[in-house]
């Protein structure tokens, strides 16, 4: 799970004096969670550390990216719930056109965001945000349509974004469906979704600079040999039955993650959705 926020920097962090070394304290951006973890590992004692094996809120298929990824050693496993063992999404209303038929059928799903427009978003000052917001705003439009009667504002989507003015520009976009419900849907930060979960989780990646992915993969650190992104973990699983992910594929690829998830769950075209 993601640490606390904190401005310093590493350097700055870092912590000097000897006696707090003799209690595991050697970096301030650590929780203490984390230190008597390492503490207790560094002492070799096994008997107060467990992991959880077991989970109950992801879709297998949903759940297999972090599985591999970040729960190498523990290969989570569902518990099972019924909404666990579901063999398809169970949306009934038939489809319109092409990006319809994707969320139909794929559980795990990342669209190009620079392939979509729908006319409203090709204003503003850039291009980018306004496409990811507007293809962000019909997804949403999509979900509502396919669970009907069953939608909850509350339940059913929700939208993790990096950036809070990426959450404006969504609402904006939201305005040109004049949807009541679709308005009440939680657009927020990662940070501010931990112990939160939906049916549908859709994930703007929300970059257009390259330096914004510095920010974005912000907290990540290697674990025997393996990039573990707690940011990214966090996102992905808080989606119980479908994640959608958005982005710029050109920018994202820089990093082994997200070139991974591109390749996994990336569509070859979505223009003429």
């Amino acid at each position: 799970q993601l640490p606390a926020v904190v401005q310093q920097s590493e350097e700055q962090a870092r912590v000097s004096e000897p006696c707090l070394h003799d209690i595991g304290l050697t970096d301030c951006r650590q929780s203490l969670f984390e230190r008597l973890l390492n503490w207790e590992r560094s002492s070799g004692r096994t008997q107060f550390v467990g992991s959880l094996y077991r989970q109950g809120r992801m879709h297998p298929e949903v759940a297999r990216f972090a599985s591999e990824n970040f729960y190498a050693a523990e290969r989570l496993q569902p518990v099972p719930l019924p909404h666990q063992e579901e063999k398809g999404l169970g949306y009934e209303a038939p489809a319109e056109d092409a990006l319809d038929e994707l969320l139909k059928q794929r559980r795990v799903l990342y669209l190009d965001a620079r392939e979509w427009d729908n006319g409203n978003a090709a204003i503003g000052p850039d291009l980018t945000d306004r496409r990811e917001a507007a293809l962000v705003a019909s997804l949403l439009v999509r979900i509502h349509r396919f669970y009907g009667s069953r939608f909850s504002p509350e339940t059913t989507v929700g939208v993790i974004v990096p950036y809070r003015y990426l959450i404006g520009l969504i609402r904006q976009e939201l305005k040109h469906y004049d949807n009541s419900l679709l308005q009440q849907v939680c657009i927020d930060t990662v940070e501010r979704y931990q112990g939160s979960q939906r049916d549908v989780i859709i994930y703007a990646f929300g970059i257009s600079q390259s330096y914004q992915l510095d920010f974005l993969t912000a907290n990540t650190f290697m674990e025997d040999g393996h990039p573990i992104d707690r940011k990214l973990n966090v996102a992905m699983t808080r989606a119980r039955r479908q994640l959608i992910m958005t982005g710029r594929t050109d920018l994202l690829r820089e990093s082994s993650l997200f070139r991974e998830i591109i390749s996994q769950y990336g569509t070859d075209s979505i223009k003429n959705a």
